[in-house]
C-alpha cells in the first residue's frame, strides 16, 4: 500500500530537516522540558526536582501541583519579596550541591556533530557538561556565552 499523504508530507519534513541539519544550519534550542531525569508519563524535570529540593531544605509548604515549580517555591520563600538575589543564589547553591547527573537526552544531542551551536533556556549547566564529555572526554573546552537583560555578551565574546 503506498504512504497517504500526510506520511509523504511527514517524510519530506524529516528529509528536509535532516538536510538542513547536515548544512549546518540549525541551531538546537534546549528548554526545561529536555531535562528529564525520570522518564516514562510521570517524568520529572531537572527543575521539578530542584524545587523539591530546596522547598525541602527551605521548609517551604506548597500544595501539590505547586511543589514541583520552581518558580512557585522560589517566590513563596520567605525572603524572596525583601531579598530576591539571597533565593536566587541559594537555588544555585542547592544545584550546585545536588550536581544532577547529565540526561541521556542532552548526551544525545551532544553527540550529534552537526551542530556547533546550541541555545539553552536554562540556568543549568547540563548542557555543557554533555558537550564537554561527549565531545570533548570530559575536558572543560566547551565555550559558553551567558546573556541576562543586565548584563549581555560583548561584540568580542560573540
Amino acid at each position: 500500500m503506498p504512504p497517504s499523504p500526510a506520511e509523504r508530507e511527514k517524510e519530506k519534513f524529516w528529509n528536509l530537516l535532516v538536510g538542513l541539519v547536515a548544512k549546518g544550519t540549525v541551531v538546537p534550542v534546549v528548554g526545561e522540558d529536555l531535562l528529564q531525569i525520570e522518564s516514562g508519563p510521570g517524568g520529572v524535570t531537572v527543575c521539578e526536582a530542584l524545587a523539591l529540593r530546596y522547598s525541602n531544605t527551605n521548609d517551604i509548604v506548597l500544595d501539590p501541583i505547586e511543589q514541583r515549580n520552581l518558580s512557585a517555591v522560589v517566590t513563596r520563600h520567605q525572603d524572596f519579596f525583601r531579598n530576591p538575589h539571597d533565593v536566587y543564589s541559594g537555588v544555585g547553591d542547592e544545584y550546585a550541591l545536588w550536581e544532577p547527573a547529565i540526561p541521556e537526552a542532552l548526551r544525545a544531542l551532544a553527540r550529534i556533530r552537526h551542530f556547533n551551536l546550541f541555545v539553552s533556556t536554562t540556568f543549568d549547566d547540563l548542557l555543557e557538561r554533555a558537550l564537554n564529555e561527549e565531545r570533548f572526554g570530559g575536558k572543560r573546552l566547551t565555550e559558553v556565552i551567558s546573556y541576562s537583560p543586565v548584563c549581555g555578551p560583548d561584540d568580542r565574546q560573540i
